[in-house]
């Protein structure tokens, strides 16, 4: 492949498994592009949470962008854009990440042991 600027080979997509959210994205590019992760206008930096890959695929000149956000909470819930360029241009792609909060009530006033009332506030990842 000639020197190109970065395209998109694969859309960008979005997998939740439990409180695990994973961005994918595929793209070619020939120089080896850089990639950033946003949420809102705000870059992701790097943490025990937040993980962020731009893996080679093979010797070819396609790249794998991956964000992974562990244990991701409403807080997390927003827009996110992967942006990737090199010194050819640059292509950016969005997609919306959505967790709901969830409360639980167990109200039991007229249990035979009294009154109690259990509250758990648990992320549940809804599919967007």
């Amino acid at each position: 492949m000639a020197r190109a600027a970065p395209i998109f080979t694969q859309r960008l997509s979005l997998k939740q498994d439990g409180t695990t959210a994973i961005f994918t994205a595929e793209a070619e590019a020939v120089p080896r592009p850089s990639a950033a992760w946003f949420r809102g206008e705000t870059k992701v930096e790097a943490s025990d949470r937040t993980k962020a890959r731009l893996e080679q695929l093979g010797k070819s000149n396609k790249y794998r962008l991956t964000l992974t956000i562990t244990n991701a909470t409403v807080d997390d819930s927003g827009t996110y854009k992967v942006e990737v360029k090199n010194n050819l241009g640059k292509k950016s792609a969005t997609i919306d990440l959505d967790i709901k909060g969830k409360i639980i009530v167990d109200d039991s006033e007229l249990a035979p042991i009294g009154p109690h009332c259990i509250r758990q506030n648990k992320a549940t990842p809804h599919p967007v």
